[in-house]
């Protein structure tokens, strides 16, 4: 789907020198990260998340291979 959407390998101004100093060549993968976003809220109980029958977290690589931190803030009584 994403490369139906956002596909690689065409032309984006952000990858073109004369109007952007990287040179990764990385925008579509900018763009996919912004479709699928890079915040969520997940409700903890008993010390464990509380997730759907049917839900799972999905961690998505769209710049890599790469090393990646992920950051867990827990917060409540």
């Amino acid at each position: 789907m994403f490369e139906q959407v956002i596909p690689r390998g065409v032309y984006y101004k952000y990858n073109d020198p004369r109007h952007s100093d990287c040179n990764r060549k990385n925008a579509d993968a900018h763009l996919r990260a912004i479709v699928v976003g890079h915040r969520l809220s997940i409700p903890v109980e008993n010390g464990r998340l509380k997730l759907g029958t049917w839900q799972h977290l999905l961690f998505s690589e769209f710049d890599g291979p790469k090393n990646r931190c992920l950051h867990v803030q827990v917060m409540g009584i």
